[in-house]
């Protein structure tokens, strides 16, 4: 929906424009054996171009973590960069955004987080991948803006160095004492370097049926061997609707909202994600602009947030199987299926129930 973003605010003295960015891909994790592996299928989403310029204005500051921080915005102006063109999905001139800013060495985490949400733009994890601002035909198939809040985009731009080149990055938001360690490594951050992701370290080789080496997505992406440089910092941020509270002590204590959680949990292992980082702070009241699960047949009060640290399988060459198949080849399949989608829901409700839900 667009391809460009400008940030103004009390704080920010001179606008700053941003382009859209690739993002950056995950190995597939295959659940039923516990290992990754290299899917060369899976790319960095295709990033458009002259398609809309978004100008937003940074606010109150929502939230900060290790990875990020996240403000309010109020949206100044919304261009549409296809004229006549009819919206793929509500404008964010008709419902309220939050715009999470990156630390500067943590743009690669983002990344991956911007990735897993365009993967919830459908829920079915063997069809062909949907371009980011591909209009969806089957609403049914549609995860973003169901379980999870609508985003419009990563965006990044170079800046100069220095903090005061961007300023909030100077602001006591960004000190390294907020950054709190939620179990992935140690208060004291090191600047020089990003975390590491699910799915880094080596894996044995892939090749084709010729002997062709084949990489994986992940490997072809510029973000994989990325590190922060101080004389040329850069600076990413994600644009998405902004949802409600967090989750609370009462809430997992309330059966109809433990109901609803368990329903959004269902949905993206239907997807065959893993959240991976399931804690109150990555549980929020849904966004005014959630729309109608059509498979369980209510709107979510619940989304779910913070991607980053997610795993993804899929059914591999299931699908071709069960469409040439004999019925009772296709039965076998289809329970097969029921299995992994198990695995993974089994996974999910397990972090629900016993990591990081102590308050």
């Amino acid at each position: 929906m667009f391809s460009t973003l400008t940030i103004t605010g009390v704080d920010i003295p001179s606008a700053i424009t941003l382009s859209r960015e690739e993002d950056f891909p995950s190995h597939q994790f295959q659940f039923r054996v516990g290992e990754c592996k290299r899917k060369p299928t899976w790319r960095s989403s295709q990033v458009p171009e002259g398609t809309g310029h978004l100008s937003l204005r940074l606010g109150e500051r929502i939230s900060r973590g290790r990875s990020a921080v996240t403000y309010t915005v109020e949206v100044i102006s919304s261009e549409s960069g296809v004229a006549g063109a009819a919206p793929t999905r509500p404008l964010p001139v008709d419902q309220q955004l939050c715009i999470k800013v990156a630390r500067s060495n943590r743009c690669r985490t983002l990344a991956r987080e911007a990735w897993f949400y365009n993967q919830l733009r459908d829920r079915t994890p063997w069809r062909k991948p949907r371009e980011p601002d591909q209009a969806v035909a089957d609403d049914e198939k549609q995860l973003q803006g169901v379980i999870a809040p609508r985003f419009y985009g990563f965006f990044a731009a170079p800046i100069s160095p220095g903090l005061a080149s961007f300023p909030p990055w100077s602001s006591q938001d960004f000190e390294l004492m907020h950054a709190p360690d939620v179990g992935f490594g140690t208060v004291a951050d090191d600047p020089d370097h990003d975390d590491r992701l699910p799915a880094d370290g080596p894996l044995p080789e892939l090749r084709s049926l010729n002997g062709v080496q084949c990489l994986g997505g992940k490997e072809c992406s510029k973000w994989d061997q990325w590190s922060p440089d101080p004389n040329a910092p850069l600076l990413t941020v994600i644009v998405m609707a902004r949802g409600g509270s967090t989750y609370t002590y009462d809430d997992h204590l309330d059966e109809t909202i433990a109901e609803d959680v368990r329903e959004i949990l269902d949905d993206l292992s239907e997807a065959l994600i893993l959240h991976g980082d399931l804690r109150p702070a990555n549980l929020v009241r849904a966004p005014t602009s959630t729309v109608l699960c059509k498979r369980h047949q209510r709107i979510h009060q619940w989304n779910l947030i913070d991607f980053a640290w997610s795993l993804r399988d899929d059914y591999g060459n299931l699908k071709q199987k069960r469409k040439d198949g004999t019925k009772q080849s296709r039965d076998v399949i289809k329970r097969r299926v029921a299995r992994i989608r198990h695995v993974v829901h089994e996974l999910q409700l397990f972090g629900l129930e016993h990591h990081n839900f102590d308050f």
